[in-house]
C-alpha cells in the first residue's frame, strides 16, 4: 500500500519548482545543472527524508536479491543509485513509498491503457505539475471524495 504522507512529500517536490526536468534518466547534469525525471525527484525526496541505499544489485536494485552485489555500489544513494537504475525506481525507493512497481501507473489514456510515470515524463512530455496530478489522482485522492458537479 502506498504511503500517502511520503508520496505527498514527493508531489510537493514535483510542484515546488526546485527541480529541472529531464527525460530518460533519474538524474542528469546538463550544462552544469542537475536535472531530474519525475522518478528521480521521488528518489531525491526519499533520500532527503532519511532513506539510505547501500550495496545495491546492479541487476535489480535490491540488496537482498541473491545476485552478486556490485562492490563499487557500496556507497550512499547519491553516488550509485542514479547510474545503476537509469530511469526507474530502485527497490528501496519503491518500498519507501509503498509502490508495487518500479514505474508506477499515474493514469489511463483514452483507450484505458495505463500511463506509467516514465511514459508521461519521457514520451508524453508532461510537466511535473501534470505528473503530480496523475500520482495524486491514482494514489492520494479517495474516489469517494469525488462528487459530480
Amino acid at each position: 500500500m502506498v504511503n500517502k504522507e511520503r508520496l505527498q512529500l514527493g508531489l510537493d517536490a514535483l510542484r515546488s519548482g526546485e527541480f529541472e526536468q529531464c527525460a530518460g534518466e533519474l538524474r542528469r547534469t546538463i550544462l552544469g545543472k542537475v536535472h531530474y525525471c519525475c522518478l528521480g525527484v521521488l528518489t531525491e525526496v526519499a533520500v532527503r527524508n532519511g532513506l539510505v541505499i547501500v550495496n545495491v544489485c546492479a541487476n535489480c536494485g535490491s540488496n537482498d536479491c541473491g545476485h552478486e552485489l556490485d562492490p563499487a555500489a557500496d556507497q550512499s544513494v547519491t553516488d550509485d543509485v542514479w547510474a545503476i537504475h537509469g530511469e526507474i525506481l530502485s527497490k528501496p525507493v519503491m518500498d519507501w513509498y509503498g509502490f508495487s512497481y518500479s514505474d508506477p501507473t499515474i493514469g489511463e489514456d483514452a483507450d484505458s491503457d495505463p500511463i506509467m510515470a516514465t511514459l508521461a515524463n519521457d514520451d508524453k512530455h508532461w510537466d511535473f505539475e501534470r505528473i503530480a496530478d496523475g500520482f495524486e489522482s491514482v494514489y492520494i485522492t479517495d474516489p469517494s471524495d469525488l462528487t459530480d458537479a
